[in-house]
């Protein structure tokens, strides 16, 4: 049986229309932003998760075409984390919209591939390296540009990446792992 026969190709407004409050307060509890900085987060994972979704109705994997969370998609990914934790609601929402469950395939680079990519770039410049990147993910830039609109584009790959580096993430984490462990004062146990 052909997998296309069983997924589901729902339109972007039907996945953007779930709604899930326990997966927000679940981020929240591990990354201290607001609750509609959260929300924005979550309707920019479920377009991502419908973008996976129709890779496989472009055959794009077929292409040998692989989604990469890079540098600028990393507070999607923790989304994507803390929906997925929510284990019986994601994989509802999976099945519902898409038919199959959309499985989070970390990347994993062995010591061979780490000594094969770094010998790829030996002897260029940081901006050969850069254009040499750029070219291996130009695929997924222009699929991103081209389903999802320039908005989306700027947001993931501009905003993103300047606003959620690797310093600022680590800091909204350890900003609420102190507010969750400060003392409780008196008068919250009065109450």
């Amino acid at each position: 049986m052909n997998t296309l026969e069983t997924k589901k190709r729902p339109s972007l407004l039907e996945v953007l229309a779930y709604e899930n409050p326990q997966v927000i307060i679940s981020f929240q509890n591990i990354i201290d932003v607001s609750k509609e900085e959260a929300q924005d987060i979550f309707n920019q994972l479920k377009r991502m998760l419908w973008l996976m979704n129709e890779m496989g109705f472009d055959r794009l994997r077929e292409k040998g075409n692989m989604f990469a969370i890079d540098k600028s998609l990393v507070i999607l990914d923790e989304m994507w984390h803390s929906f997925i934790l929510c284990t019986a609601e994601y994989e509802k929402f999976c099945k519902d919209m898409f038919g199959v469950f959309l499985h989070h395939y970390p990347t994993i680079e062995t010591e061979q591939d780490k000594a094969k990519r770094l010998g790829e770039y030996a002897g260029l410049s940081n901006q050969q390296v850069l254009a040499k990147l750029m070219d291996k993910k130009r695929w997924q830039y222009n699929y991103v540009f081209n389903k999802l609109g320039q908005e989306t584009f700027n947001k993931w790959y501009v905003e993103y990446h300047k606003k959620y580096t690797p310093l600022y993430l680590a800091e909204l984490k350890y900003n609420k792992v102190k507010a969750m462990s400060a003392p409780v004062q008196e008068t919250e146990l009065a109450n």
